[in-house]
């Protein structure tokens, strides 16, 4: 992670290790995985956080290809190298939209 102030490198750290805990775990009960899929606007836009959530997980096949992680940022990417048996991908998210139209869904029901 980057410099700058001491807990918000803290915090991130948690974050990316609570992250890196669900993926280990997910990888342990699906038996491995198909892909991974990082969103919503930090998943879009941080490669360096996508970078160390994926930091050493080499064990299970992933590898990430650097560049192309690098290069993605709000938009969609595949950012795993060709040789990984794990794909990942950056998908960019409409949050906004997604509760909107679950709001619109809810109201028109109680119609």
């Amino acid at each position: 992670m980057g410099k700058g102030n001491e807990n918000a490198r803290l915090a991130l750290e948690v974050f990316t290790g609570a992250i890196r805990k669900f993926i280990g775990q997910f990888l342990v009960e699906l038996n491995g995985a198909d892909a991974i899929i990082f969103a919503g606007g930090i998943g879009e836009n941080n490669p360096e956080l996508r970078a160390d959530i994926c930091a050493n997980l080499d064990f299970c096949g992933l590898e990430l290809d650097a560049e192309a992680n690098r290069a993605a940022r709000a938009k969609e990417a595949v950012i795993s190298s060709p040789r990984s048996k794990i794909e990942v991908r950056v998908i960019p998210t409409n949050e906004e939209i997604i509760i909107a139209r679950n709001a619109w869904q809810k109201l028109s029901a109680n119609q």
